[in-house]
């Protein structure tokens, strides 16, 4: 008998194109387009997952045990050396009947001496009872070799061969063929886990015209949602939103308001299907979100300048002095970045005279173009108020920069500023405050948006937004379909400014990192959304003060915007070295160690999945992701799709109560949400244009019922809370959908997490003189705890008196309406995380709880190679 090594092609493959002039079938959301010219039929042939390439291989005899140890079992036992090695975590008193060592030649026997000291036998013997899931009591690896599967059979055989030499012939006569495939690496790459855009992998050496491949989370779909068979537990699907439908709606809506004379309002398009279209559109979207303000025009320089005056800073006599103390104050005070590029606004000159002006704004204000390009000398409110943090001071770059040649984006700038990574520095709601009594809440230099009032309402916490109470204030006074709004008294500059705020509405919430959004299928931490929409740019859009055609206009440009925030990629770890021997059994626990197996989970209900972080969280080490059973297909690595209920993961349910009972309804109801534009109802065939109905018409006709046919992306939420994927997640702290802990360590470790805790501020002695604000440090080598993975911080002992100050009470569930104005020393508390207040609860996740230290240990160190 002989059998012949094979090796599976993993990851995405790296082909060479002399051209473009072999063909693919279109496929999902990239194929199916008309070509380009000179394009023709471009592409390369798909090649279905899992396939193996063996042809000319090397053939090695199966003579007797020892060569089939050699041939197909010594190459499984990489996955059990990590842990059964001296130091490992299998290196204790019943662990070490089973011990490995490095050197490899040692291994036949050292595997017969554990068989021997496990009182021999075959299918009993627990080196077969363990990995294979049958021990009641657990294993710590988890099920790695399952019945059936190629290393227990053999595996199997070999211990028959031991047993009874008699029966070894017939044993290995019996035994297929074939060897299984050596293991791949537990450790991967960023491409080889998953963490790059697809898109980005596929046109990395590919001409323009190569036609893209479908994305991959389309696959989150169908027979894959709800799947018992699969290791990694899907449920909440992917949808791609835009349909012909759309298209041909939009049209109609457009040519009835050209035959109005008036402008064309909907600029939808389709998706790009190849490399130079999704090329060009991350360029565009990168470049929109930098220079266009979300807002619109809703600030003056005069309300800037107002805020210096109302903190009583001496405004310097020149404009380099100028510059340098308004980037000092918005950094320090509201965690807004100085800006990368020149940014520029006027002070007393005119902008068109002068490139803009010689006012340098931070990263979170730009000034507005009007249609015919001409700068305005207005400004407003970027994405980047909330969705840019700082980390480091240029040594950590995210993995894009080497793509698009922009490293000042992605950690590369002196401040260490990282667009989308979470804000968890910034206090836009201390900004808008600040604003609003600076300037009044109405008037030529006041902030000229609703918001809820009063603002700082808007996160009572640095580094945290209440983002979704927002929206329903901005919601509020619009139609949910036209986007105009609903009468005069309602536009900011009238009455609606006193729309009151919801007191318990969905709370504060850590502001998502972006380089996640290409591997999930949900956009909100409550499974809000379909990732394939770009409309969820529409819901801080909402804060200008226009009509609803002036935000329909813009989402051709918000669809960009979403492309280039999709191709945001993460950065490497940049602490001490990596001990790779430790990080290897953090990743076979991560992806094999079923948390349900011990007794001190009982409590709490069993996920889908095989019960490890990775049923959740997604695969992201090659040996998993390619392992049978564990994916329904590896294009899916390091992608995650799964809102676990409010009953397993027990985080602070707030979020999710406000969005599946007081918002949102049945995915598919007409009414509340769904009747939103957001939710793409002119997605549908039947929909009438605004420009179709007269007022008070419904959108679709009687009878087509209220379950729409063919109704995509709409805005149910399941109940619970969506797992996110954990590319960088070193990086991303703090963590939770409401940023109440601080480290890796403390999520792995419920008993130890503080319960009021503040994180390191920058030195005294950098602060503005005068103004003494001191916001959070983000210079790694002072700040950063390496082996917590996260910020460092202090703990406060919470105050149990009646009148006890809203950040540092005892009393459970805090109310909201208790978060005091920040004045002066209100800047201050805001720095204090209080986790008994209303939606900032730190509990959940508690089925860590049966880890050892040793353990914990060992996925912190696998997370870093993340």
């Amino acid at each position: 008998m002989s059998i012949r090594r094979s090796y599976p092609l993993y990851g995405f493959l790296t082909i060479v194109f002399l051209g473009c002039n072999s063909t693919q079938p279109a496929g999902g959301s990239g194929g199916g387009g008309p070509t380009i010219p000179g394009c023709e039929g471009t592409g390369i042939p798909p090649i279905p997952a899992g396939t193996s390439a063996d042809a000319g291989a090397e053939a090695i005899p199966i003579i007797n045990e020892r060569s089939l140890f050699e041939a197909a079992i010594q190459p499984q036992l990489s996955t059990c050396r990590p842990c059964h090695s001296p130091g490992g975590l299998a290196d204790r008193e019943e662990g070490r009947r089973f011990q490995l060592t490095r050197d490899t030649s040692r291994d036949y026997d050292n595997l017969r001496a554990a068989w021997v000291a496990l009182d021999r036998g075959i299918e009993t013997n627990e080196l077969l009872v363990n990995p294979s899931g049958s021990n009641p009591a657990g294993h710590t690896g988890g099920t790695l070799w399952a019945k059936g599967s190629p290393p227990y059979e053999d595996t199997k055989v070999l211990f028959t061969c031991w047993t009874d030499p008699q029966a070894c012939a017939a044993a290995l006569a019996s035994r297929p063929g074939a060897a299984p495939v050596p293991p791949l690496p537990l450790i991967g790459d960023l491409t080889s886990a998953g963490g790059r855009n697809y898109a980005a992998v596929f046109c990395e050496d590919k001409p323009d015209c190569a036609t893209l491949p479908m994305d991959p989370r389309e696959l989150i779909s169908g027979e894959n949602i709800e799947n018992p068979r699969y290791a990694v537990h899907y449920n909440d699907p992917f949808e791609i939103c835009e349909t012909e439908a759309l298209f041909k709606n939009q049209a109609r809506g457009n040519a009835i308001l050209k035959s109005q004379g008036k402008p064309p309002a909907y600029t939808a398009k389709p998706r790009p299907k190849n490399c130079g279209e999704w090329r060009a559109a991350v360029e565009r979207g990168g470049n929109y979100i930098v220079s266009n303000p979300i807002t619109g025009a809703a600030l003056t320089v005069k309300s800037l300048i107002n805020i210096v005056f109302g903190l009583e800073l001496p405004l310097p006599p020149d404009t380099p002095g100028t510059n340098a103390l308004v980037n000092k104050m918005t950094q320090e005070r509201y965690g807004w970045s100085e800006s990368p590029y020149r940014n520029p606004a006027p002070l007393l000159e005119d902008p068109n005279q002068t490139n803009g002006g010689a006012l340098q704004l931070p990263l979170a204000m730009t000034q507005v173009k009007d249609d015919a390009g001409r700068w305005t000398g207005q400004i407003g409110i970027t994405c980047f108020a909330c969705h840019a943090g700082q980390i480091g001071a240029g040594e950590v770059v995210g993995n894009s920069a080497a793509r698009d040649g922009h490293p000042e984006r992605y950690g590369g700038s002196k401040n260490g500023v990282f667009f989308g990574l979470n804000g968890s520095n910034t206090d836009a709601s201390l900004a808008f405050y600040d604003t609003e009594r600076f300037n009044g809440a109405v008037g030529p230099d006041s902030f000229n948006a609703v918001l809820a009032n009063p603002s700082y309402l808007a996160g009572r916490t640095r580094g945290t937004n209440a983002a979704d109470q927002e929206v329903v204030n901005l919601l509020v006074g619009r139609d949910f379909d036209t986007l105009d709004w609903r009468g005069p008294e309602y536009e900011p500059q009238n009455g609606g400014k006193n729309i009151p705020s919801l007191p318990k509405a969905g709370g504060d919430q850590d502001v998502p990192t972006w380089w996640w959004t290409h591997n999930k299928t949900r956009y909100l931490w409550v499974g809000y959304g379909s990732s394939g929409s770009s409309r969820g740019n529409f819901f801080p859009a909402m804060t200008n003060p226009y009509d609803g055609h002036w935000s329909k206009r813009r989402e051709g440009d918000f669809q960009d915007m979403d492309i280039w925030l999709n191709a945001v990629e993460a950065p490497k770890f940049v602490g001490p070295a990596i001990d790779i021997a430790l990080a290897e059994q953090g990743a076979i626990l991560f992806h094999s160690k079923d948390l349900w197996a011990d007794p001190g989970n009982a409590d709490i209900p069993r996920p889908g999945g095989n019960g490890s972080c990775a049923g959740c969280h997604g695969a992201y080490s090659p040996r998993f992701i390619h392992q049978p059973g564990f994916l329904p297909d590896p294009r899916l690595a390091g992608t995650t799709g799964y809102t676990v209920p409010l009953e397993i993961v027990g985080t602070d349910p707030a979020q999710s109560t406000f969005f599946t009972g007081t918002v949102v309804g049945e995915r598919d109801a007409l009414g509340g949400f769904n009747a939103l534009w957001m939710s793409y109802p002119d997605a549908v065939e039947g929909y009438r244009m605004p420009e179709e109905r007269a007022a008070g018409e419904p959108p679709y006709p009687p009878e087509m019922g209220t379950t729409l046919p063919g109704r995509k992306c709409g805005l149910g939420a399941k109940g619970g809370y969506t797992a996110q994927p954990l590319h960088g997640v070193w990086a991303s702290g703090p963590y939770f959908h409401n940023g109440s802990v601080p480290t890796v360590w403390d999520v792995l470790s419920p008993a130890t997490r503080p319960k009021i805790w503040r994180r390191q501020r920058v030195p005294e002695n950098e602060a503005t003189p005068g103004l003494l604000d001191r916001g959070f440090d983000t210079v790694l080598a002072r700040a950063y705890d390496y082996e917590k993975l996260g910020w460092k911080y202090e703990r406060f002992e919470c105050d149990p008196s009646a009148g006890a100050p809203y950040h540092t009470s005892c009393g459970p569930n805090h109310d909201v309406s208790a978060a005091p104005p920040p004045g002066p020393d209100g800047v201050a508390n805001r720095t204090i995380y209080n986790t008994h207040a209303y939606s900032k609860g730190s509990g959940g996740h508690a089925y860590t709880k049966v880890l050892t230290d040793a353990e914990r240990r060992a996925l912190l160190e696998y997370l870093k190679t993340l």
